[in-house]
């Protein structure tokens, strides 16, 4: 499942890596989290920002979708080099980014 070029493959392990670190922060966190966080930060300021600490979940899941997606362009068009590694730096950065701020949100709170 795993691509076999050497680029994609070191782009999809940085990936999944910033994905287990997401749902650990998240486990290791579980029991010290507050009943509500700010999370919806393009909302109103106030309660309209607040959510349950399983809408955490949300980043993580989403960058395991982003993952599959890239999975499935490079199986789909592996002929087409520069688009898989446009689609694979993109993953690389949406996994750091979603990562970076579900950490942040997390010392936010703690």
């Amino acid at each position: 499942m795993i691509p076999k070029n050497s680029f994609f493959r070191t782009v999809f392990i940085f990936s999944s890596v910033l994905f287990l670190i997401s749902l650990l922060a998240i486990l290791l966190s579980w029991k010290k989290l507050p009943p509500e966080i700010p999370l919806y930060y393009s909302q109103p300021w106030g309660t309209e920002q607040l959510a349950k600490p399983a809408n955490l979940f949300i980043l993580p899941f989403a960058n395991f979708l982003v993952l599959l997606f890239t999975l499935l362009i490079n199986k789909l068009i592996p002929q087409e080099n520069f688009l898989l590694q446009i689609f694979s730096l993109t993953a690389l950065l949406f996994s750091f980014l979603a990562c970076l701020t579900l950490i942040k949100i997390i010392f936010l709170v703690i």
